[in-house]
């Protein structure tokens, strides 16, 4: 069926690799960073600890707030939390140290 256009449909592998490419290339400069350990449970192994992505020139140093748990040796539980709803009794403030 003619639609009396040139049919470009060749060209959505081609674009859809390059777009794959240039997001692989760009992200593999980027990188979550721990800043500062907050809290450790008294209980297990899990920590709350305060991240950044780092993007090399690009950073903003915007921190996220985020609970660890270790499952294993490789893998860590990953969630978002906000400390004002933190059970105290249960977690270890860990002190920051300001020496360099």
């Amino acid at each position: 069926m003619a639609t009396g256009g040139r049919d470009w449909s060749f060209l959505s592998i081609p674009v859809l690799i390059l777009f794959t490419f240039i997001y692989l290339f760009l992200s593999i400069f980027c990188i979550w960073e721990d800043s500062s350990t907050l809290y450790k449970n008294q209980n297990s192994n899990s920590t709350i600890v305060e991240r950044s992505l780092n993007c090399g020139a690009t950073t903003d140093y915007s921190y996220k707030i985020l609970y660890l748990k270790p499952l294993n040796q490789y893998i860590n539980f990953i969630q978002e939390i906000d400390t004002i709803d933190l059970k105290k009794n249960e977690w270890i403030k860990i002190q920051k140290n300001n020496a360099q």
